[in-house]
């Protein structure tokens, strides 16, 4: 953070900081609450890191260049933090892989506690909840070969990344793990996921509360889903 930011530093009023906070599922989000507060009804994901907690609730002033690569945008608060808002926190989900799961890498990596892989996805396999899934999840990265962007032989398995100056993508081809089976929406407003660049890396935050059997769903961008248009039409045509 550079040393002109300390003074530019606001902390959120709306939510008060909380004393033994931890990560729980109510209400179809992720929120934050006092542990000796926690009921049977909420769903209790486990303490929140002190350093971290430390370093939330920290706005970014709005005279400071926003960093997109390390700077977190609220969705909800229309305001970006340098880590996370208080009030609508992130719970991040990290990679992992199940070697005891048959099949493709893409399937070894899939959060079986929270999705499976579906052949009646929105276009053909595709990633379904086994349960609702609340705002404010965090998964990723997503996985893949990384070339200049000009070198990318499947971009409609890839994001663009900026990192250092330099221009990426991200190809899920080959490499990909279980999020490059999370298919597009036929427009864009129909997406409960929302993808994001931080560290380096492209993550997916669940925007929308996804109830139990939904289909992920996440925009490609502007260019693909011209493409999507594309073939709805002659998919169209071929019915005819």
């Amino acid at each position: 953070m550079p040393a002109c930011a300390k003074k530019t530093i606001k902390k959120t009023t709306e939510t008060p900081k909380i004393r033994a906070p931890h990560y729980i599922i109510s209400g179809g989000q992720i929120q934050l609450k006092e542990s000796k507060k926690i009921v049977r009804s909420d769903e209790d994901l486990g303490a929140v890191p002190s350093a971290v907690y430390k370093e939330m609730g920290k706005m970014k002033s709005r005279n400071l260049k926003i960093n997109r690569d390390s700077d977190i945008g609220c969705p909800q608060c229309n305001k970006i933090f340098y880590t996370s808002c208080l009030e609508h926190p992130l719970f991040w989900v990290p990679n992992k892989i199940d070697r005891r799961v048959k099949g493709p890498y893409t399937h070894k990596t899939l959060p079986a506690q929270f999705f499976r892989v579906s052949d009646e996805g929105h276009k053909g396999q595709g990633v379904r909840a086994i349960r609702d899934i609340p705002t404010g999840l965090v998964f990723g990265p997503y996985e893949g070969i990384k070339t200049k962007v000009e070198d990318c032989k499947n971009p409609d398995y890839s994001w663009d990344i900026e990192v250092n100056g330099l221009k990426l993508a991200v190809d899920a081809k080959e490499k990909g793990n279980w999020l490059s089976l999370v298919n597009s929406p036929d427009y864009k407003r129909d997406g409960n996921i929302a993808p994001f660049q931080h560290k380096g890396e492209m993550y997916y935050l669940v925007k929308k509360p996804v109830k139990k059997g939904e289909e992920l769903l996440v925009w490609y961008g502007d260019a693909f889903g011209r493409r999507l248009a594309r073939w709805r039409k002659q998919a169209e045509k071929e019915q005819q």
